[in-house]
């Protein structure tokens, strides 16, 4: 955790840096409370609704440049809370296309970790207000545990920690509440959907073969937080 919030933190420092120099321009940077909703994927070989967790709640860091035509980027870092899901089958329910006895359990951890990119385009109202819309990318990995008692046997899923791209389309509300010479400080409010429904990973099933699933159906976000454009 301390690491990826290094390296964002000296990303956004290098990128003040140079945008400051250019006249007529903003920057913004924010901390934001996030809440995440990311059901898992229901499919005829495997069913991951029941047992992942959907809801995800964390913050984001970012930083966003825009230049004198309204439009601009930014670049973030996000990071969840660890989530846990326990599920217990009902008979017959299948899992990784087995059907399952009753009473069997699965226990599953999830932690989101993305790196974001979008472009922005800026919309003035008033004197404290702006809107934005956003289209751009995560660098998405999800550090998930899966273990089970399966039919009296002990599973480890042991899915794979990897880096998937995954595309994202937002919108976002800034109200700047006061003025300290030429910085301002408000607050910002932001809806984001990401295609985590693209999102592949592997996983061992009961018979010990790995196999590559998509475990999310695409996901929606809200977030909350303090912005300061200087």
């Amino acid at each position: 955790m301390y690491t990826s919030l290094k390296h964002t933190v000296c990303v956004i420092l290098l990128s003040c840096s140079g945008a400051v120099l250019a006249e007529g321009t903003s920057n913004y940077i924010g901390i934001d409370y996030k809440h995440r909703w990311m059901e898992g994927h229901q499919s005829n070989n495997y069913s991951m609704r029941e047992v992942l967790p959907s809801s995800y709640n964390g913050g984001q860091i970012y930083y966003a440049h825009r230049f004198q035509s309204n439009v601009g980027f930014d670049v973030g870092y996000e990071q969840s809370r660890i989530e846990t899901q326990t599920f217990s089958f009902p008979a017959g329910q299948q899992f990784l296309g087995v059907n399952q006895a009753a009473g069997n359990v699965l226990t599953f951890t999830n932690r989101v970790r993305a790196g974001q990119f979008d472009l922005v385009g800026y919309m003035n109202f008033f004197n404290n207000l702006e809107l934005l819309g956003q289209l751009g990318f995560a660098v998405m990995r999800v550090d998930m545990t899966g273990v089970g008692t399966l039919n009296g046997t002990i599973y480890n899923f042991a899915p794979n920690k990897t880096y998937n791209l995954i595309g994202r389309i937002g919108f976002a509300m800034q109200y700047f509440l006061f003025d300290v010479g030429c910085n301002r400080f408000g607050v910002r409010a932001s809806g984001t959907w990401e295609g985590t429904s693209n999102y592949r990973l592997d996983i061992t099933d009961e018979a010990g073969r790995r196999r590559e699933i998509a475990p999310f159906n695409h996901g929606w976000s809200y977030a909350l937080g303090l912005v300061a454009k200087f």
